[in-house]
């Protein structure tokens, strides 16, 4: 979904998913804070962050995650950035690399760039 919304768009805003313990998966966007504005990325990640971990606090979610559009990563430059985090506390990070051609026009890398990631949605040992 990222790379489609870059492709037409040029751009995206945070967006999340979820594993629900009941069965069941859904995509998430955030409701901007009051104060953060519509156009405030890091607002708008925080608020879903917060989100998914009421959530996770109450049990609810088996697995859940959040892209966002990286604008400046040190190492790799502009990136689509995936944090995944399971129940048990594990946390991965998925980085994809993509280079802007044109307005619209993006060269995505072939294969992401994954790491070890710190768990933020759910409480240590699940």
């Amino acid at each position: 979904m990222a790379v489609e919304l870059l492709r037409r768009k040029g751009r995206f805003f945070p967006f999340g998913g979820v594993i629900w313990v009941e069965g069941g998966v859904e995509q998430l966007v955030a409701a901007p804070p009051e104060k953060a504005g519509a156009r405030d990325p890091g607002g708008l990640l925080d608020a879903l962050v917060a989100e998914l971990r009421d959530e996770a606090a109450g049990g609810r979610v088996r697995a859940a995650g959040t892209c966002v559009d990286v604008r400046g990563d040190p190492d790799l430059g502009l990136v689509i950035r995936l944090d995944l985090e399971d129940a048990s506390g594990d946390a991965r990070v998925a980085l994809l690399p993509y280079e802007r051609r044109f307005p619209r026009r993006f060269t995505i890398a072939p294969e992401p760039v994954e790491r070890p990631g710190v768990p933020r949605l759910f409480q240590a040992g699940g």
